[in-house]
């Protein structure tokens, strides 16, 4: 069982710039690192891969900058997280609470499903939380663009099979979150 910490930092609006742009490539176990382009614009999330049985320090804050938040998620991850391909300019964060005993079985229909969805745009990684808000399933999609998001949203409301999976989760959901992410240069 593959185990990732999602590392989220909450920076002071006037250091995010110089905060973005740290080489981020020494940090323990880093996958990936984002910036949030829509949602709270002030964090940065990186994903780090637990190796051994203690999980990996969590990526070191620069001495010239100070941390207002930081929170760390333990997550199981049931699809294979991999990065994107070069064109992939927006990737969209999907955080669905189920609601309480729902969360295995609305996995398990998610990962059924991953193969419809895929049609559309590219999957990046599905996890399971195993820490905080239990019942809770993430999961990474990318775009070119936000017009190109826009456009698979509307597709996805005209395919038959993806409306029949719609209505069969949505009863299971408690909340639904989506953050637009966009990748660290140096991570």
């Amino acid at each position: 069982m593959t185990i990732h910490i999602l590392t989220s930092d909450l920076v002071r609006a006037e250091e995010l710039g110089t905060y973005i742009g740290q080489d981020w490539s020494g940090a323990p176990n880093i996958r990936a690192g984002w910036s949030v382009a829509f949602g709270p614009v002030t964090r940065v999330m990186f994903l780090q891969e637990q190796d051994a049985l203690e999980p990996p320090a969590p990526p070191a804050v620069p001495p010239a900058f100070t941390i207002e938040r930081r929170e760390r998620q333990w997550l199981r991850a049931c699809s294979p997280h991999r990065p994107p391909s070069p064109d992939i300019g927006v990737i969209e964060l999907r955080t669905y609470s189920a609601r309480m005993g729902q969360g295995e079985r609305f996995l398990d229909l998610m990962l059924g499903m991953l193969p419809v969805r895929q049609r559309y745009s590219p999957n990046f990684g599905v996890w399971l939380s195993l820490s905080g808000r239990s019942e809770q399933v993430l999961h990474m999609w990318g775009y070119r663009s936000l017009d190109e998001r826009t456009a698979v949203r509307s597709q996805l409301k005209e395919d038959r099979e993806w409306g029949g999976y719609t209505a069969t989760i949505l009863p299971m959901l408690e909340d639904l979150q989506s953050v637009i992410l966009t990748p660290l240069p140096n991570c």
